[in-house]
């Protein structure tokens, strides 16, 4: 669950209109390749954010997890704020809230496992 960011600078007009871009990304793949990602919604000029969202991505205890705050744009791409790799997801404190810094960003998350089964 992407919960809540505060401090995100201000970009376009001292203003920011935030989502988070969740990625799962397979470990050892320097070329960039995500596996799997989802995003919030954006909200409208709050450089303090609160979504409260819930995204759910399929990935292996082995990949890792990034958070990616970006600036929604109309007529331009949308530009990153702030970026946090947070390293193996099996290496995450699970179904509890935690806060992390990126610069004077500080984003709040939590990560809730759940396993599913593959017969065959």
């Amino acid at each position: 669950s992407v919960i809540q960011a505060l401090n995100i600078p201000t970009v376009d007009n001292g203003k920011v209109d935030p989502y988070v871009l969740v990625e799962v990304r397979e470990p050892g793949k320097d070329d960039g390749r995500v596996f799997s990602s989802k995003r919030t919604s954006a909200q409208k000029n709050a450089s303090d954010a609160l979504w409260n969202e819930t995204v759910q991505l399929h990935a292996k205890e082995e990949f890792e997890l990034t958070l990616a705050i970006f600036d929604k744009n109309m007529f331009k791409r949308d530009e990153e704020v702030a970026r946090i790799d947070l390293g193996p997801i099996s290496g995450l404190t699970m179904d509890r809230q935690q806060i992390v810094e990126a610069g004077n960003v500080q984003l709040t998350y939590s990560v809730t496992l759940h396993l599913a089964l593959s017969m065959g």
